[in-house]
């Protein structure tokens, strides 16, 4: 008894497995047969709604190629309404340089959440010359009730299998599909925040992995242009500088021409003036009230000689003659010559620590630090405040060189700082004007 038993438990169990077995199989053929059935008609009926959708867009390009030529608004507004007319459109929108014809039906907002939208675009052309843009939204929703009908009956028909479906579906476009698309939405995310530089990957071989590599020649396009675009803006302003530089240039050559002339005719004056004060210097006597004048004539004639002398210089006339300088030593003089006549509110600071020696003209270099330390005590007589010259020695490397224009290795810098209101905005391009 318990033999025979054995055998028909065992004979039952083979049997369930094969019914079972067999049930599945032929439910996954009739299932797999549904779907593919399912999306065959769906891709049909949405092939031809996008043909109906390109038919009717050029027909439209076609129709409205005149009226918007023509700018004959209303034919368009009344064209734009005979196509509303259709039951499928549910939105067209036709755009131009200067308006834009939209008409939308109720159904757009319902087709356009739940994602059930064909469109389809195209430009308008009046005698091969672009006059408009038009693009057409169809709806889906026949297709979905369609699709929606015929699965509910193959869902009422499989329901017993259903749920194994469901998660075998889920497993697959999961691992096949979501995972890639949420991969690939943090890498947008990554860009939308700025960072063109974040990876990309475009191992995959399907349409996610297609997606993805046009996507990357986007950002590599971006990136191009990017680049191209900051080249083009450096460009612009060194051509911007340029031209500053070459006005700047013309202007002071006229001024220079201009200088130059009354210097020229006045140094002949000085001339004479220092040759016959000399000469009368000679005749009189020592230590007396017109030896004293004669010498002031002199003393004031020669410094009329060496600003006679700068001009020229200034006008491209006069040779500059260079000499080691060594700056702390002329800076040391300006600040001993200004400190007795700067104000008691104003507090005179100096940090002369370089030893260096440049080539340089002394008095220029002299006069330099003599404008820019009186402009400095001009603009802190009112509120007071501290006047600190500083020279000392500084290594440039390769980056704060070139940011300097100048070649990297051991400078000497010297330094006018003071905390006055400083220069305006509207004369900061008149700094470097005689």
């Amino acid at each position: 008894m318990k033999e025979t038993s054995t055998k028909e438990s065992n004979s039952s169990s083979i049997q369930s497995r094969f019914l079972l077995s067999l049930a599945l199989v032929t439910t996954a053929v009739v299932l797999l047969f549904s779907v593919v059935y399912i999306s065959v008609l769906a891709n049909v009926m949405k092939q031809d709604l996008n043909v109906e959708a390109e038919r009717l867009v050029a027909l439209s390009t076609k129709s409205l190629s005149s009226a918007l030529w023509q700018y004959n608004k209303e034919y368009v507004n009344d064209y734009l309404d005979s196509l509303m007319l259709r039951e499928q459109v549910v939105k067209v929108e036709v755009t131009t340089e200067d308006s834009t014809y939209t008409r939308e039906s109720t159904k757009y907002k319902t087709a356009k959440r739940d994602m059930r939208l064909i469109s389809s675009q195209s430009k308008i052309f009046h005698q091969k010359m672009e006059v408009g843009t038009i693009r057409l939204f169809l709806s889906a929703e026949p297709i979905a009730q369609r699709v929606k009908y015929l699965s509910a009956g193959a869902i009422s028909f499989f329901m017993a299998i259903i749920l194994m479906t469901s998660i075998t579906v889920y497993w697959l476009t999961n691992k096949l599909l979501f995972a890639p698309l949420a991969e690939l939405q943090e890498t947008f995310k990554l860009i939308s925040k700025g960072n063109l530089d974040a990876p990309i990957s475009t191992a995959r071989n399907d349409e996610i992995g297609q997606l993805a590599k046009e996507f990357k020649k986007m950002i590599d396009s971006i990136n191009a242009l990017t680049a191209s675009r900051d080249e083009l803006n450096h460009e612009i302003e060194e051509r911007k500088r340029a031209e500053t530089l070459l006005i700047q240039t013309e202007k002071l050559r006229a001024i220079g021409t201009l200088a130059g002339g009354i210097a020229h005719d006045f140094n002949n004056i000085l001339h004479a003036i220092i040759g016959h004060a000399e000469l009368a210097f000679d005749d009189a006597e020592s230590d007396t009230e017109q030896a004293e004048s004669l010498q002031e004539i002199l003393g004031a004639s020669m410094r009329a000689r060496d600003l006679v002398q700068q001009i020229l210089t200034f006008a491209r006339q006069g040779e500059i003659k260079l000499v080691p300088v060594k700056v702390s030593s002329i800076a040391s003089e300006v600040f001993r010559f200004i400190r007795s006549s700067t104000p008691t509110t104003i507090e005179m600071v100096n940090h002369f620590e370089s030893k260096a020696k440049v080539l340089g003209v002394p008095t220029k270099l002299h006069q330099v630090l003599m404008n820019l330390c009186t402009n400095a005590i001009q603009s802190m007589e009112v509120n007071g405040g501290t006047l600190t010259i500083t020279t000392n020695d500084v290594e440039l490397d390769d980056e704060a060189a070139k940011k300097l224009g100048l070649a990297a290795g051991d400078y000497m810098r010297t330094e006018v700082r003071d905390t006055g209101a400083g220069i305006a905005q509207e004369d900061l391009n008149k700094v470097f004007d005689p």
